[in-house]
């Protein structure tokens, strides 16, 4: 997957794991910490659209460098990892 000069965004680095995500959690909705909305860091869950309940995270905090310096390999292993339901929702 290509990324714009300007990786380093935490906006472009927000929608590469969004997409990242539906490789991992094909029906779970990635959820950003509204506290770190807007600044460098990003921290995450999973939630099932349905329910609303987290199925996955929270994620670590993670400045937005981290995550574009991180191959997509990398990326969808950090959510594989995060605790909970690790195989996605159903």
């Amino acid at each position: 997957m290509e990324w714009p000069p300007e990786k380093d965004k935490p906006e472009i680095q927000r929608a590469r794991i969004e997409e990242l995500a539906k490789g991992v959690y094909p029906n779970g909705l990635v959820r950003f910490d509204p506290s770190w909305i807007g600044g460098k860091t990003i921290k995450l869950r999973i939630d099932d659209p349905d329910s609303g309940k987290m199925v996955a995270g929270p994620s670590a905090e993670y400045e937005s460098s981290e995550i574009s310096d991180m191959s997509d390999i990398q990326v969808k292993q950090m959510l594989q990892s995060l605790p909970g339901k690790a195989s996605g929702i159903s």
